[in-house]
């Protein structure tokens, strides 16, 4: 743990000497592989170990905790999931900034600045934000930058083109269905749990998506198909974003629906064009 090499390796091994919580707490200091290379996995091994310790190493920023005496295949296994973790990670980091790269606004006029400022007040909410403009002026950019910005961001963006939803099929896109003799089918909401679910073109939703829509709004449970039970514990909690031509979307559909619909703050994306 004292030396590294210059170049980062695959991984670290770091060891607790004794039981006392000071020993323990050099790994919430940060041990010096990880200050070097902070995205190293971190393998901690003692000869003290019980169950209170490896929770506390995981706690701490450990990837797994190892017990003396070592053994082989437990060692193998654990470096192996550890190597596999870490090219995962960099996998996904280069996938995400290649994604984040196609999705940029450029240009410095006034709108851009203020539509930025407005994107940059609505991330970090948990409001709904409706954005409007007409077709072609970048409303899915819009979405897709205060997804980015927010604290979702590592989560899923999952959109929803309202108007080719038809309402035969609107329950199940939304909440997937659990039939007997089927493999489960995952829906909408449920994969934008914890992150960003964008109902586009909210206004021309048919009467059952409408329906499934404010349902899910007001109790925020996800009910597949088929399910005796809602299939995430809890709520389901996307942040939602809504986008719409004009800036009130009541003047083309119910005010049943519009309510329950209604957005905390409004973005215009005809400035992106």
């Amino acid at each position: 743990m004292e030396l590294l090499p210059p170049e980062p390796g695959q991984l670290t091994f770091g060891e607790l000497p004794g039981p006392s919580f000071h020993q323990r707490h050099r790994l919430a200091q940060g041990s010096l592989a990880t200050q070097v290379f902070h995205d190293l996995p971190v393998i901690m091994i003692s000869g003290h170990g019980n169950i209170e310790s490896a929770v506390k190493a995981i706690k701490l920023g450990a990837f797994d905790f190892v017990e003396k005496p070592l053994s082989l295949e437990k060692v193998v296994l654990v470096v192996r999931n550890a190597i596999r973790q870490r090219h995962l990670e960099a996998e996904n980091q280069a996938l995400r900034a290649r994604v984040d790269a196609q999705y940029t606004m450029v240009g410095e006029s006034a709108p851009m600045v203020t539509l930025r400022e407005q994107i940059a007040m609505a991330a970090p909410t948990n409001g709904r934000v409706l954005i409007f403009g007409e077709n072609g002026t970048g409303k899915e950019l819009v979405a897709r930058m205060i997804h980015q910005r927010s604290r979702r961001a590592s989560a899923q963006f999952v959109s929803v083109a309202c108007a080719a939803v038809p309402d035969a099929i609107a329950e199940t896109s939304l909440h997937g269905e659990s039939l007997a003799g089927r493999a489960p089918l995952e829906g909408r909401l449920a994969r934008a749990h914890q992150g960003t679910l964008f109902l586009d073109d909210v206004d021309q939703s048919g009467p059952a998506l409408q329906a499934h829509l404010i349902q899910f709004l007001e109790d925020r449970l996800v009910r597949p198909v088929g399910a005796r039970e809602p299939d995430i514990a809890g709520t389901c909690a996307p942040k939602v974003l809504l986008s719409s031509p004009i800036s009130s979307p009541g003047d083309s559909i119910s005010e049943s629906v519009v309510n329950p619909l209604k957005s905390e703050s409004q973005i215009a994306a005809s400035s992106v064009v």
